[in-house]
């Protein structure tokens, strides 16, 4: 691979590379997004970066301790299903997953992707997609992924792709169904979904994956431009919380 290549020949001061991915809310005709390699744009995050230890070298694999459905009281309607990976087969125990610029959605096995869906109220379309009614779309939970006891937030607007098509536009769920066998599998993977919220840093040197909330500014837009909030990292550490499985269906508003 290049970057490789890069690694052999010396050429960077610290073999990293790293992503700033746009979302097309926030797009210009002068800035799309960038890779830069061998430093980090200090100007293309806000706050602290927190780093992932990789925990199998063939990709950017690390742990993740599981996947919350989050309730929260300023929705006006709820209650939906609310689990995290204690509660249901959704990272139950904690899992695998990849950082992957590679792929457009956030991708996980089936069952799990199934539940996940039955949890924000998302309907089955074909194939392994879902679709969300775009006038529930503010109503929604948050879906948040805790790695390494840091959780990252990603809203309905974020994790909702508008897709438009003869005049008609229909909302569709940001994940996906994808069973990677074993012995690599079963894993998730945290594609573009996940990434244009969060600027990524690859560390080669210390096999590790950085992670920090994307500026907007860089994509050439205010962060009041556009209709897609920006995401949280929210301050907690506590990767064990438990939150409480309710029965509930999709919801009526």
């Amino acid at each position: 691979p290049p970057f490789d290549h890069m690694m052999k020949q010396k050429m960077l001061e610290k073999n990293i590379f790293t992503f700033h991915l746009c979302n097309t809310n926030y797009v210009s005709q002068d800035h799309g997004g960038e890779i830069t390699f061998g430093e980090i744009n200090h100007n293309a995050y806000e706050g602290d970066i927190q780093y992932h230890s990789v925990s199998h070298k063939a990709y950017w694999q690390i742990k993740m301790d599981k996947v919350t459905v989050d309730k929260t009281t300023e929705k006006k309607c709820w209650p939906w299903k609310i689990f995290d990976s204690s509660s249901g087969k959704i990272c139950k125990g904690g899992c695998n997953a990849i950082v992957d610029t590679g792929t457009s959605l956030i991708t996980g096995p089936s069952d799990e992707i199934r539940e996940l869906h039955e949890a924000i109220g998302a309907q089955h379309a074909f194939g392994g997609q879902y679709l969300i009614e775009c006038e529930k779309m503010s109503t929604l939970p948050n879906v948040t992924f805790y790695l390494s006891g840091k959780p990252y937030t990603l809203t309905p607007e974020v994790y909702t792709l508008k897709v438009t098509q003869m005049k008609m536009t229909a909302c569709v769920s940001g994940f996906m169904s994808l069973d990677i066998p074993a012995p690599n599998g079963p894993l998730w993977i945290l594609g573009d979904v996940f990434l244009r919220q969060y600027y990524s840093i690859f560390d080669r040197d210390n096999d590790r994956v950085g992670l920090a909330i994307s500026k907007r500014t860089l994509c050439g837009s205010s962060a009041e431009a556009g209709t897609t909030v920006a995401p949280t990292v929210q301050s907690t550490t506590a990767a064990s919380t438990k939150t409480p499985k309710v029965d509930g269906a999709s919801l009526q508003c």
